[in-house]
């Protein structure tokens, strides 16, 4: 056999290049992966890879009935609030440590003496005003007497009237220092300053009965003697107060006018 020739190395040569080439662009290294499209085929479309929905896109069909449902919520919180106020503890502790106001007969018996006086300064009998200008307060003095006196225009009726009047509004003062003294709220001392009171009250009201009797009998001097220590009850009622707030301190105030007009009348007589 003929030794190969330079060309025939050469032709060979180039085709084990070509071959091995190729066997390296086929072959692939074990532990390498792999760089071929490996996407399912068409008829086997992969799904869409599920993405986070922004917040924006939620629903905001439940926002009616929130607020439905707030609004009701607050509603009902209201109601309970309401329920609530009425029964709270605290709130009674204040209601009863809170000083009682004058009773409705006491803003009544008031109401209806201070609307009286003007109609009656126009209307009066002269004699009745004539006696009432003789006092220190005429229009208290009016505005006591007349609705009582029917008519009547006398010194002796007009006296008897004066202290009727007095007598009752005393009475008033007496329920209401009672309902003042039986406050759950109130403190001891001031329970007990109150009772004081009420016993001058009570006081008052026998003097105006002892003078009341006294002018059954025309004895001046007693009619006196008992309408000055009504006088000072109101008087002492208001040392009791003394740097206090009280709704007494208003009936003693008009007592003590009240029972003034009474003496100024009472010394009419004695002209």
């Amino acid at each position: 056999m003929d030794p190969p020739t330079s060309h025939e190395l050469l032709f060979f040569s180039l085709f084990s290049l070509l071959i091995l080439n190729s066997a390296q662009a086929i072959c692939v290294p074990r532990n390498s992966a792999p760089t071929w499209d490996l996407s399912p085929s068409p008829n086997y479309p992969q799904p869409p890879a599920s993405t986070p929905a922004p917040e924006t896109s939620q629903p905001s069909v439940s926002t009616p009935a929130s607020k439905e449902i707030q609004s009701d919520s607050i509603s009902s919180q209201g109601n309970d609030a309401s329920v609530l106020s009425v029964s709270n503890p605290a709130s009674q502790s204040t209601l009863q440590t809170t000083p009682t106001p004058p009773t409705k007969s006491a803003m009544s018996f008031l109401s209806n003496m201070v609307k009286s006086v003007p109609l009656l300064n126009q209307n009066s009998d002269p004699a009745l005003k004539k006696i009432c200008d003789s006092t220190d307060y005429p229009d208290v003095c009016l505005s006591a007497v007349v609705p009582k006196l029917g008519g009547k225009n006398d010194l002796p009726s007009v006296i008897e009237m004066a202290i009727k009047a007095a007598s009752e509004y005393t009475k008033v003062a007496v329920d209401t220092a009672t309902k003042l003294a039986s406050n759950p709220g109130i403190p001891p001392k001031m329970a007990s300053i109150i009772n004081d009171i009420r016993d001058s009250y009570s006081d008052a009201l026998d003097n105006y009965n002892e003078a009341m009797e006294a002018l059954q009998k025309h004895d001046v001097g007693t009619m006196n003697s008992m309408l000055s220590a009504a006088i000072t009850d109101f008087s002492d009622c208001d040392d009791d107060l003394a740097g206090q707030s009280s709704p007494l301190l208003e009936f003693n105030g008009k007592l003590r006018k009240m029972t003034s007009n009474c003496l100024a009348i009472v010394s009419l007589i004695q002209q």
